[in-house]
């Protein structure tokens, strides 16, 4: 009988415990790490989004301005995706988008979702944009987080934001402009949308004046991001406030603000049933399933067989992580799959005395190419009516294509661009 991904996320401390792989601490540190407290501040910050209307003002005002050609509101909803999972987690900007998108088209004549192209490719690049999108930023995911969590380990200081945005902008910008062009070379079936801007209009008008409580949810939220990308600017000042604590202390404030009535935007009863406590735990146990397989010597044993293989290609190292990588993430979750292979991808650099870093940032852009089966957050337009027989057709030719571009572009950064995976101090 299967059961939620979450509970697995509590396997590294059970199998520990029976057989003693590694220190037990290094395994239960896991589950309390500062990039879980990011997650948590940050959902709840989207809470007071959700909770005073932020959400859906945005994506509607936005929509508004879009024309009824099908291929435009391809296009933009997957740009709009990819901008707000750049900061936003990838789930609530699927549901919240997906939810928004299936209104419109039942209002336009598209809900059949299933017998509608047009509608069909919506959702799809719904999903694609916000699974995209997470490359951009670490804010973008659980599994950019693992990231974070490794590089911090591996060289023994803090991570500085802005070096991820500078040196991963290339692969995002490429990647972003290939799936455009994908989404936009498939048929629509149809050239319009007649009636979807008019749809976006009336919601605009319908929504209630911005409130007092809804700007400072956004106000939040914005410091909060900038004082994680700006970490340098107070980090002598400052030590101990990292961009985890600062997210932590900006959901706290959320409890602290009311509405026009007077009630608390978030309460702790609404935190309690819309807080995603199973990424968390899964984002922990993750983390935990590498440090189990690191300290099993697992990864070691893994470097030392593929050193054996002498693999002079740095491109076919390199092709090979990425395929390996965009599949196992596909098939499971890219926060476990990043957990699991970040390690072994540690080793074997190690083990072909090649530089950590770029092989690290190469694998982090693979987990964030998902777009085939319905895993993950590729479930919720499948909830929507799109047929995950649509979405692996075409989710396959896109993976081949983005495996073998962001494969070249890896290639090119470690050859020809020395700045590649140096950090800041």
């Amino acid at each position: 009988m299967p059961i939620a991904p979450a509970v697995t996320a509590f396997l590294p401390v059970v199998v520990n415990g029976l057989f003693n792989i590694t220190d037990m601490s290094q395994i239960i540190s896991c589950y309390s790490a500062e990039l879980i407290f990011l997650l948590a501040g940050a959902d709840i910050i989207t809470m007071a989004w959700e909770a005073t209307g932020v959400d859906k003002r945005i994506a509607a005002h936005g929509l508004a301005l879009v024309g009824t050609s099908v291929r435009q509101q391809v296009l933009i909803w997957f740009l709009m995706a990819t901008l707000l999972s750049s900061v936003l987690p990838n789930t609530v900007v699927a549901a919240v988008l997906c939810s928004i998108a299936a209104s419109m088209l039942r209002f336009v004549g598209e809900g059949d979702v299933k017998n509608s192209r047009a509608a069909s490719l919506v959702l799809m690049a719904i999903v694609w944009g916000a699974n995209n999108g997470g490359m951009l930023t670490p804010l973008g995911g659980a599994m950019n987080l693992v990231s974070v969590s490794y590089i911090e380990n591996y060289t023994g200081r803090e991570f500085i934001y802005t070096d991820w945005v500078v040196q991963l902008l290339p692969f995002g910008l490429l990647i972003t402009a290939l799936t455009a062009a994908f989404l936009l070379s498939i048929k629509c079936g149809r050239k319009n949308l007649d009636g979807s801007k008019g749809y976006f209009k009336e919601l605009c008008e319908s929504l209630p004046k911005m409130s007092a409580a809804g700007f400072i949810s956004i106000g939040v939220f914005a410091g909060a991001t900038i004082l994680a990308f700006t970490r340098q600017l107070y980090q002598d000042l400052l030590p101990a406030l990292r961009p985890g604590y600062v997210f932590l202390a900006g959901g706290m404030c959320m409890f602290f603000v009311r509405d026009g009535a007077g009630k608390p935007v978030v309460t702790w009863e609404m935190a309690e049933k819309k807080l995603m406590w199973g990424l968390f735990f899964l984002f922990a146990g993750g983390t935990a399933l590498g440090a189990l397989v690191n300290g099993s010597g697992a990864s070691e044993l893994f470097a030392e067989l593929i050193s054996k293989v002498h693999l002079e290609s740095r491109f076919l190292l390199i092709f090979i992580i990425v395929t390996l990588n965009v599949i196992l993430s596909d098939i499971i979750n890219n926060t476990a799959c990043a957990a699991v292979t970040i390690p072994i991808v540690i080793s074997v650099a190690q083990g072909l005395r090649l530089p950590v870093i770029p092989y690290l940032w190469i694998a982090t852009v693979s987990y964030n190419m998902s777009y085939m089966l319905p895993t993950s957050i590729r479930a919720i337009p499948i909830g929507y009516g799109l047929e995950p027989r649509f979405m692996f057709k075409n989710g396959l030719l896109l993976t081949a294509v983005n495996i073998l571009a962001t494969s070249v572009l890896g290639w090119l950064c470690i050859s020809f661009w020395p700045g590649f995976g140096i950090l800041s101090q």
